[in-house]
């Protein structure tokens, strides 16, 4: 049994044990029935045998008053005689008819009594009968309800797992939608972070060479300009002008093969190779990026013997960031910008030029 059986079951015992007592009332109030038939027949034939005594004492009554008549009444035999007789006769016939009434009395009382017996056994039987039908097509009900009522609790039992499972299963689910988005979320700001980084690396290297070609703009203006005011000193300010600038094979590494193939695409100085950006000089000599970043790199005055960051940053400060520009300031402005001696700028050019 259990929380769903258990009052069906109880429900069920109570009423057949209803029924039953039901039908042990019957058979006792019968039963009783039964008794007190046979007890009334019983005090029908003690009445009778009451009756009949009381009959023969008042017979003897009767007799003792006429033969007292007889004796106290001299000449009255003859009377006496024949009203005796007549007296007898009377109380033998009243014997016989009270005999025969109560004979036929108890054989009423009895076929009754037997009928109602034979009346109440076929009435129990019949009873019995169908009360042992009821209670077993009760017993079947009770059997199926039982049954069914299980049958109801395996199925809520089974649904409330299934349900439990499904739970369980979608919350599963969610968490790993929760942790696909999360995963996801977290990969897209590690993308935009990238992004945003290599955004910035390009701005800035973009920027870098806009000053780059700012400084050599100017540079190039102000040497257009000294050469439109040097134009009487003729062939001898060009061939200065040409020194000062560096060809691209200066550059340690890069031999004359190299140098013909970046000349081919425009890159014909050093100043050219620095403001050239890596990937374009690797695709002009066919080299990898790498080799065009360590060329580009030889450029700068930071390749210097002796030149190190800090008088770096305070060239650079002046416009002058490569060997090129080095070259074409003069030791002069070289030692002023970087707050050596003249002589130390000259060592310092003879370097970038060789």
């Amino acid at each position: 049994m259990n929380t769903y059986t258990t009052p069906a079951t109880v429900l069920f015992e109570t009423q057949r044990s209803a029924i039953e007592q039901s039908q042990r009332v019957a058979e006792q109030t019968i039963e009783f029935q039964k008794r007190l038939n046979r007890t009334a027949l019983s005090s029908l034939k003690g009445a009778e045998s009451a009756q009949r005594q009381g009959i023969s004492l008042f017979e003897s009554g009767t007799r003792t008053y006429l033969s007292g008549v007889e004796a106290m009444t001299p000449g009255a035999d003859g009377n006496t005689t024949q009203i005796q007789q007549n007296t007898e006769e009377a109380f033998s016939r009243l014997k016989d008819n009270h005999a025969e009434l109560f004979e036929n009395v108890e054989q009423e009382a009895e076929r009754g009594v037997d009928s109602y017996e034979e009346l109440s056994a076929e009435y129990l039987d019949a009873l019995d009968d169908q009360l042992g039908t009821l209670l077993e097509a009760h017993i079947e009900l009770q059997s199926q309800t039982v049954e069914g009522m299980e049958e109801f609790e395996d199925r809520t039992e089974e649904f409330g797992e299934r349900f439990e499972e499904n739970v369980d299963e979608g919350v599963d689910r969610a968490a790993e939608m929760q942790e696909r988005i999360e995963a996801q979320i977290e990969e897209q700001t590690e993308q935009a972070e990238q992004f945003q980084g290599e955004l910035e690396a390009q701005l800035e290297e973009m920027q870098t060479q806009l000053d780059r070609q700012a400084a050599q703009i100017e540079r190039s203006a102000g040497r257009a300009e000294a050469g439109r005011s040097d134009s009487g000193g003729g062939s001898g300010s060009q061939s200065e002008s040409e020194e000062e600038t560096l060809d691209v094979a200066a550059v340690e590494g890069i031999g004359s093969s190299y140098a013909e193939d970046l000349r081919s695409e425009g890159i014909e100085t050093v100043e050219d190779l620095a403001m050239s950006d890596p990937e374009t000089v690797a695709e002009a000599a066919g080299v990898s990026e790498d080799r065009a970043e360590e060329w580009i790199a030889e450029t700068e005055t930071g390749t210097v013997e002796g030149l190190g960051s800090t008088y770096t940053e305070r060239l650079a400060e002046v416009g002058i960031e490569t060997m090129e520009d080095m070259s074409a300031a003069g030791a002069e402005t070289v030692a002023e910008a970087a707050e050596v001696s003249e002589e130390q700028a000259e060592e310092w050019i003879e370097q970038a030029e060789n």
